[in-house]
């Protein structure tokens, strides 16, 4: 039997060690800062597009920012002395790793066994190295975990904006003058025992709920394998704010692994639909929660202009006195997000001013 030679254990520890000289550089630490100064460097200009493409909610989101900023610029000095000073701590640890891992090549071809001595002694002594390199880089990023967590959570909620956005431009129908985009989320109408159903977006608005279906779709197949498909882009149903009467979070599971968030939207007239319930690409707690702050008004306080702006969009929709298709007076009830309501005597749908 072919005795196993040492050369695989020699060369893993050779690459062990060149990845222990770059870490003890505290590389990753200083990426982190770069990273830092890049991200609060772009997003003013970012939030600033989105401002202007329309979304007028999350308004702490500039004061945030600059709070950040202000922040970092503060500790940045701090962290980068801290950085040089751990640095050149490891230097004589860093220095001693090369050497040992050069003990090694004698070793090369021959047995493992004769060579384990002087692995294991290689192997005990770049895990201290590591230990210590560890423990530096542990301390400076104490030093500005926080500020970074913060900067990646509001990139996260900037880019949430944008990327709600562009799904806006890509739908296949149009937004009132005046709706203001407030979430978007992937996600499929459960329709077919429950379990399928087309997938595409469901869209908050502060006027209205709409899911439009985005998906690929076969249009042709060949012994059930598809050989040529279309995307498919559709709007399925829309609902006005004032129609929900509830949104209830839930999760399945399967295989007691894989979790699916769950969303069941309910509604009254005049909504055209009554149930649905949605499979986000999102937890599902969380979009409860916010429809209902949609619903309450309470997400009326984050709107550039605060209240006050909320007020004013929703005073400049009302309901004509008279039909224009029968002239007869008009005496019906709206709710939030209406943009049309039906004559009561000939059916017609008048659409209220300025909605």
């Amino acid at each position: 039997m072919e005795q196993q030679t040492a050369d695989t254990r020699i060369r893993g520890l050779e690459r062990r060690a060149g990845d222990l000289q770059k870490a003890g550089l505290l590389t990753e630490a200083r990426d982190a800062v770069e990273d830092i100064d890049a991200t609060l460097s772009l997003l003013p200009t970012r939030l600033q597009e989105a401002r202007k493409r329309g979304y007028v909610f999350r308004s702490y989101l500039e004061a945030q920012i600059d709070a950040l900023g202000s922040q970092w610029q503060g500790m940045r000095g701090d962290v980068q002395r801290e950085i040089e000073r751990r640095a050149r701590d490891l230097e004589g640890d860093l220095s001693q790793v090369e050497p040992a891992v050069r003990r090694l090549q004698p070793y090369l071809g021959r047995a493992l066994s004769n060579a384990q001595p002087t692995i294991a002694a290689v192997e005990s002594q770049l895990s201290s190295v590591e230990r210590r390199v560890e423990a530096a880089l542990g301390a400076v990023r104490g030093m500005f975990d926080s500020v970074r967590s913060s900067v990646q959570e509001t990139r996260s909620q900037v880019d949430e904006c944008v990327r709600m956005l562009d799904l806006m431009d890509q739908a296949s129908f149009g937004f009132q003058p005046g709706e203001a985009g407030i979430a978007a989320v992937r996600a499929k109408w459960l329709q077919d025992t429950r379990k399928e159903g087309p997938k595409g977006v469901l869209f908050l608005t502060d006027r209205r709920f709409a899911f439009e279906r985005r998906e690929k779709v076969a249009t042709k197949k060949v012994l059930f394998i598809t050989t040529a498909s279309e995307d498919v882009k559709e709007l399925l149903w829309e609902a006005p704010i004032g129609a929900l009467t509830g949104a209830n979070a839930s999760e399945m599971r399967q295989a007691l692994v894989l979790k699916k968030e769950q969303l069941t939207l309910t509604f009254k007239h005049p909504s055209r639909v009554r149930e649905v319930l949605l499979q986000l690409e999102a937890d599902s707690e969380t979009w409860g929660a916010l429809i209902n702050r949609v619903v309450s008004g309470d997400i009326d306080r984050e709107r550039v202009g605060g209240i006050g702006s909320a007020l004013a969009q929703q005073a400049e929709i009302t309901v004509p006195s008279k039909c224009p298709s029968c002239g007869a007076n008009l005496d019906v009830t709206t709710i939030k997000g209406m943009t049309a309501v039906k004559c009561p005597y000939c059916g017609s749908s008048v659409p209220l001013v300025g909605g």
